[in-house]
């Protein structure tokens, strides 16, 4: 064999190594519960309210992500933090309010106007 045939040998056993750990990576992240793709996909989601609901309950989400609370009923609500992290604020129907959790934790939440609505977003 030839040098350069060992080299070229040499490279594509490396490249399916690579690619071998790489997929197994996903693999492992996606049997977690997480998008292979996270690291690079937008840090935002969406907790919509729904007539006297937050859904999803509860949104898990990464630190550092925005959670963009979106009032798709026909009243106003607000989203305010049971100890106070956080407040939206009135988000009048058809508005959204967004809010970013930086660090890991259980946030729980309830609308001010409504205080029945009780909502949770864990943030890991």
């Amino acid at each position: 064999m030839t040098a350069a045939w060992i080299n070229w040998r040499r490279r594509l056993g490396l490249a399916a190594v690579a690619s071998i750990a790489l997929l197994g990576f996903a693999g492992l992240r996606a049997a977690a519960g997480e998008s292979a793709t996270t690291a690079t996909a937008s840090r935002a989601q969406t907790e919509r309210i729904v007539n006297f609901e937050y859904r999803p309950t509860p949104l898990r989400v990464g630190a550092g992500t925005t959670v963009v609370f979106s009032n798709q009923s026909s009243v106003t609500h607000t989203a305010t933090a049971n100890g106070g992290s956080f407040d939206t604020g009135q988000i009048r129907p058809g508005r959204s309010a967004r809010v970013t959790f930086r660090r890991p934790g259980i946030y729980l939440f309830h609308c001010t106007i409504h205080p029945f609505m009780h909502g949770k977003i864990i943030v890991r």
